[in-house]
């Protein structure tokens, strides 16, 4: 049986809706920990393009695009509450390797003795624009000695010859690049860019890989699969507290556990810091009014005077969907740039996924 606080349960459903909204985005900051993400290569390979479409205009302006021009002096930074990223400047062909190498060891070894671990670099996506066919012997000292934790990113895969591609591939290997460390985009397409989304995340240190699914914006499906697990975690409490039966007057204990859910679903998709009290509040507000003896009984009159642990697992997870369908489609309004929906509770859709839950 999960371990649950019953007594700080019980106080925090004391709360009105405003206090408990704040005291769970205060919890929620702490528990999203920010990756730092690297980028290298040399100029051209399109690094701050595939950042800009990972992660949106509003991290990464069109004015760093540099149309094979070096844009970034040293390493530039790139920030939101998220995710940081760090650009460093493209090495441009017969330029002194030898100070470029230098200048990323001294930056690379000044992030790595931090000792607070949250300032390292967590990973490095080190680009190589496949039509160039080359791998230099400066990409190999940075892949292979230098930074920590590398992706090779072989870009403009659309435009490249199969024996690019292949003698590319071949080079990194013989140098002891491990094939599952090399992944192959192009601009437009979206599955390419998505495997290196989906590699980014199963390398990045457990506790950095919320953020980074929030920070992307090119895949809902992995932010929704992420809000999924969160739901049935939370549906997992709220039945550890229903295991001693909640009389129907005292329901509301278990919504901290769904202004909890609600949050974290919330940062999940990328709901922006700026708007958050905003778009959470009437979700948290309508939750704590459903959770009253009074709304249950008018909703659900076959309950009874006590909500069991099935019963209590089914209302979060009918709390958990309604809010993720919310969420996604001011994602889904944050990509493309338009006003956020207005929260509309549909008290017919609660009641079917309530029933269809309870029935599992």
């Amino acid at each position: 049986m999960e371990n649950i606080d019953r007594e700080k349960l019980e106080q925090e459903s004391q709360y009105s809706s405003e206090e408990l909204l704040e005291n769970k985005l205060k919890e929620k900051k702490v528990e999203f920990k920010r990756p730092n993400i690297l980028i290298s290569g040399y100029t051209g390979a399109g690094k701050t393009t595939l950042l800009q479409k990972i992660f949106g205009k509003e991290l990464v302006p069109d004015s760093m695009i540099g149309h094979f021009e070096p844009r970034t002096a040293g390493f530039d930074k790139y920030e939101n509450a998220m995710l940081k990223i760090y650009d460093s400047a493209g090495l441009v062909l017969g330029q002194t390797e030898e100070n470029f190498l230098n200048t990323a060891k001294e930056f690379v070894e000044g992030k790595q003795e931090d000792p607070n671990v949250d300032n390292h670099i967590h990973l490095v996506w080190y680009c190589i624009s496949l039509p160039g066919a080359r791998v230099e012997e400066c990409d190999l000292s940075l892949i292979k000695n230098i930074f920590p934790n590398v992706i090779v990113v072989g870009t403009k895969n659309d435009i490249a010859k199969p024996n690019q591609r292949d003698g590319i591939l071949q080079k990194l290997k013989a140098n002891g690049v491990k094939e599952g460390r090399i992944i192959y985009t192009s601009e437009e397409d979206n599955d390419s860019i998505m495997r290196l989304i989906d590699l980014s995340y199963e390398l990045l240190p457990s506790a950095y890989k919320d953020a980074f699914i929030s920070a992307q914006k090119l895949s809902i499906k992995k932010k929704r699969e992420k809000c999924e697990l969160i739901i049935h975690g939370a549906a997992g409490s709220a039945a550890a507290v229903g295991a001693i039966p909640i009389p129907m007057s005292d329901a509301a204990i278990i919504t901290p556990i769904q202004t909890g859910m609600i949050v974290g679903m919330g940062m999940i998709m990328g709901i922006p810091e700026g708007m958050a009290k905003k778009i959470f509040l009437p979700v948290v507000a309508r939750t704590i009014g459903i959770m009253t003896a009074s709304s249950l009984i008018k909703l659900f009159p076959v309950i009874g005077s006590a909500i069991q642990a099935g019963i209590a697992a089914a209302l979060t997870e009918a709390v958990g969907w309604i809010s993720l369908n919310y969420f996604e489609q001011c994602a889904i309004a944050s990509i493309e740039d338009r006003p956020m929906p207005d929260f509309v509770f549909n008290q017919q859709e609660f009641k079917t996924i309530f029933e269809e839950m309870k029935q599992k």
